[in-house]
């Protein structure tokens, strides 16, 4: 029975990039201090901003490879307006990397002084804010052979695309309850109402309650996800060794409800239907050729004010139709993601484009396993372009990777600690050695990912050159 779940928990997550930030501290070395713009150009004056536009005060700047390289006095620090003047020195395309406490330190490569934005991400809160309560109005028919379920979910945006932390989508916390006089474990924001079936023996679920965290308190929106799955069937095939993917079909995704929530306090309550939004509108779309070792995840969305609600989820073979359901009155978009049936290196390529009937997407190839060389040096393999693809960007995460225990069961945890943006597919890049930093110690992670698009904002540089992409491909290593 734990493999039934454990399956619905892999089968809605397994095609999202993941992470979790974490900053590295401030730095000893003093910046140089920059007062006024009054005798520079315009194009000259360069700001640090977060992701909603907002400066970032006193962020130490590197310009190029290390302190006082290429040139002398090149670290500086951002004004009260998230200001750095370009030093006259800084004629050449070079790297700069920027680190501001509350936010992933980050590296921008082959940048000149033109007067651009630069963007830093805020490293995640620490906090721990529950909402709790049931997915309602059910209708149970038990002996009928399928498993009633909701899942609670925060709504993704677009830019989840790229990066998103698995835990908005299936909680890394269980809740156990007892089947046939066995501990089965639960994640905490999956909702079970009573129901009775039969697998050899009767069985009766009951877990009506759903918990899932926030980093901190405010207005928060969730979406419950209601579907359906038999249980004999799947139970059979885990049972027969069938790995998740070749059961996702199984799954049936049939309605949700979507309700805004007020955090405050250690614990905040939250009954949210799951009937209010029918997925009945079906499109179809045609699936690329891939390799026979390879598997193709196919995820329809409906967007409601920005926000993505995933309606639909299937093992697509190669060179078939597919039909996914939508929310009616919804935009509809889809998700398909390539991975290897065996992969082992975070391996995978997705795209996420407007689902309209009879599209036949192209997907990038798969990447290879990034080279990783001394201490901070990164070799990327070549990937094939997409005629369409006009705007690239190579997109790195550097992380440490440690074990944890997680309501008694052992969670990897990724704490960010560098991100890194190219205004191109680069075939390599060098982190720059920050002041006084020894190296981390422990496991340590390298996550490429290549991704394209229609148009990016070049004067926009960071996060904000993602938020076009419609394509990427992503790989990883591991090493101490």
């Amino acid at each position: 029975m734990k493999s039934v779940f454990l399956v619905l928990s892999s089968a809605i997550v397994v095609f999202f990039l993941t992470g979790c930030s974490k900053d590295s501290g401030d730095t000893k070395p003093k910046p140089t201090e920059l007062q006024g713009i009054g005798a520079f150009k315009a194009k000259e004056a360069i700001k640090v901003l977060d992701i909603d536009e907002n400066p970032i005060a006193r962020a130490q700047v590197l310009i190029g490879s290390s302190l006082n390289q290429p040139f002398a006095n090149n670290l500086l620090e951002t004004d009260a307006n998230g200001v750095f003047l370009a030093p006259a020195d800084w004629s050449q395309p070079l790297v700069i990397t920027i680190s501001a406490k509350g936010f992933v330190r980050t590296s921008f490569l082959q940048q000149l002084p033109d007067g651009q934005n630069f963007h830093l991400r805020a490293q995640a809160k620490a906090g721990r804010y529950e909402v709790k309560g049931k997915a309602q109005d059910f209708i149970i028919k038990n002996g009928d052979g399928l498993v009633d379920f909701a899942l609670v979910m925060v709504p993704l945006k677009k830019s989840d695309f790229i990066s998103v932390n698995i835990n908005k989508i299936v909680s890394p916390e269980n809740d156990t309850i007892s089947v046939i006089g066995q501990s089965v474990s639960i994640p905490s924001n999956i909702s079970l109402p009573q129901q009775k079936e039969s697998y050899l023996l009767p069985v009766t679920l009951n877990k009506p309650i759903y918990r899932t965290y926030f980093p901190e308190e405010g207005k928060k929106r969730l979406f419950a996800l209601k579907g359906q799955f038999p249980l004999k069937k799947v139970v059979d095939e885990l049972r027969d060794n069938k790995e998740f993917y070749e059961v996702i079909n199984y799954f049936s995704l049939q309605s949700g409800g979507l309700r805004e929530v007020s955090v405050s306090g250690p614990s905040t309550p939250m009954d949210i239907p799951i009937a209010e939004l029918q997925f009945n509108q079906t499109t179809s779309f045609e699936s690329p050729a891939f390799a026979s070792d390879e598997v193709l995840l196919a995820l329809a969305l409906s967007e409601f004010d920005g926000e993505l609600l995933p309606t639909d989820l299937k093992n697509v073979p190669a060179k078939s139709a597919a039909k996914l359901v939508t929310a009616a009155g919804s935009t509809p978009w889809l998700i398909n993601a390539l991975t290897k049936k065996d992969s082992s290196n975070g391996q995978i390529s997705a795209f996420l484009i407007p689902f309209t009937r009879g599209i036949r997407p192209e997907l990038l190839s798969l990447l290879s396993t990034p080279k990783v060389i001394g201490s901070g040096t990164v070799q990327i393999a070549t990937v094939a372009p997409i005629a369409d693809l006009k705007n690239r960007a190579t997109f790195a995460v550097f992380s440490t990777v440690t074990k944890e225990k997680v309501g008694g069961v052992e969670l990897e945890k990724l704490d960010r600690l560098w991100e890194v943006y190219g205004p191109d597919w680069v075939p390599d890049f060098t982190i720059p050695q920050w002041p006084n930093e020894p190296a981390p110690a422990g496991n340590k992670r390298w996550e490429v990912t290549l991704v394209g698009g229609p148009e990016m904002r070049a004067s926009h540089v960071g996060a904000p050159m993602l938020d076009s992409a419609t394509h990427a491909t992503h790989s990883q290593v591991d090493f101490q």
